[in-house]
């Protein structure tokens, strides 16, 4: 054989970790915003079984503002435009509205989110794991704001209404008739919907195939449904997944569809299924450090319409470096939502912690 050849596959092999299944994977996204997170959605998936049990400990800080466009024509909107410094909006004003039109969907979402999640993932054999997910939500003002109005400054970018209301003030508002949620300042820290998953690999990845597997999971109503924490619902998703290994690259897929049980504190709000799709790619620079790149698709569980509705698709971009120390890993990185719609956050800043007891 060429020595370079051995050379480049010597190369090669010292960047690749002795436990694959282990480590790496994609990065483990949802739809984290307002209205979004209290239902299942399908993150990516490793489609390998890992050979030991684990814990992820992940802490997400999200920066939500999202006007639909039927509040735009509101009066408490138009109050907010017209004043000559930032204010909150009316919450008891969109109330009146939306009561006065049960055919029309109000929501705004002006709020920081902070999510703590903890993972267990136990395999059991070659081709099986189980998975839990215990997530805690708080809603708050947070720090964001100044970021990201300094931000779309520098660039040009359309503000969007940001500049009508006050910077790190929380307000959330959803109504359908008299279904409504509205609340302002601090909720939480709460318990979210508690999440089960198992995963059966189909296949290994080799022979220049990719690994595929299949999963199940079911969302279970322990979240505070008051507080935009949970849907009061079962909720259940299937998924298939890939993974493949090429050299210093992984290549991830996901397709999942989520059959919700509906939002048992707003009857009146149409609750549908939804489909997620995911692409991931990973490039190991060494043995310790990895960069990261995924494009998401979330589909919307509730039935609206508008160019600025949520019930539009969401599509996320995010990037992500991971560093390896052999009996933990750490990840952090930045998430964007290109869409221009409310069905999303706008930012997200991200991390993750990995370990091996």
């Amino acid at each position: 054989m060429n020595p370079l050849c051995l050379l480049l596959a010597a190369a090669l092999g010292g960047f690749t970790p002795s436990n694959l299944a282990d480590i790496g994977g994609p990065i483990r996204l949802r739809n984290e915003s307002p209205f979004q997170l209290i239902f299942m959605s399908t993150p990516p998936i490793d489609a390998r079984i890992p050979k030991r049990p684990r814990w992820e400990v992940e802490v997400l800080e999200s920066n939500n503002f999202n006007v639909s466009d039927t509040i735009n024509s509101t009066p408490a909107y138009q109050a907010v435009v017209a004043s000559s410094k930032p204010v909150p909006i009316s919450l008891s004003s969109l109330s009146a509205t939306a009561k006065a039109n049960p055919n029309v969907i109000y929501n705004l979402s002006d709020t920081e989110i902070t999510k703590l999640a903890v993972r267990y993932t136990r395999p059991f054999g070659n081709h099986w794991c189980g998975e839990v997910e215990v997530p805690v939500y708080t809603y708050s003002g947070g720090f964001m704001d100044p970021v990201i109005d300094a931000f779309h400054a520098a660039f040009g970018f359309n503000p969007w209404g940001r500049q009508y209301f006050p910077e790190n003030q929380s307000q959330v508002f959803f109504g359908k008739g008299n279904s409504q949620l509205a609340f302002n300042g601090q909720r939480g820290p709460n318990f979210g919907d508690i999440t089960l998953r198992a995963i059966h690999q189909v296949r290994p990845d080799r022979h220049g195939w990719p690994a595929v597997a299949l999963s199940t999971a079911l969302k279970l109503p322990t979240g505070n449904r008051n507080s935009a924490m949970g849907s009061g619902c079962f909720d259940g998703d299937v998924g298939l997944h890939l993974t493949h290994h090429w050299g210093q690259s992984w290549f991830y897929g996901t397709a999942g569809a989520n059959f919700l049980g509906g939002w048992r504190s707003m009857p009146d709000v149409p609750v549908r299924n939804t489909a997620d799709y995911h692409l991931g790619y990973e490039y190991r620079v060494n043995n310790r450090w990895s960069t990261l790149v995924s494009l998401s698709d979330y589909g919307s569980p509730i039935a609206a319409s508008g160019n600025q509705s949520i019930g539009q698709p969401s599509l996320l971009t995010a990037m992500t470096a991971r560093y390896n120390a052999g009996d933990y890993e750490l990840e952090f990185g930045y998430l964007e939502h290109i869409n221009r719609n409310t069905n999303s956050h706008d930012v997200v800043l991200y991390s993750r912690i990995r370990f091996w007891p």
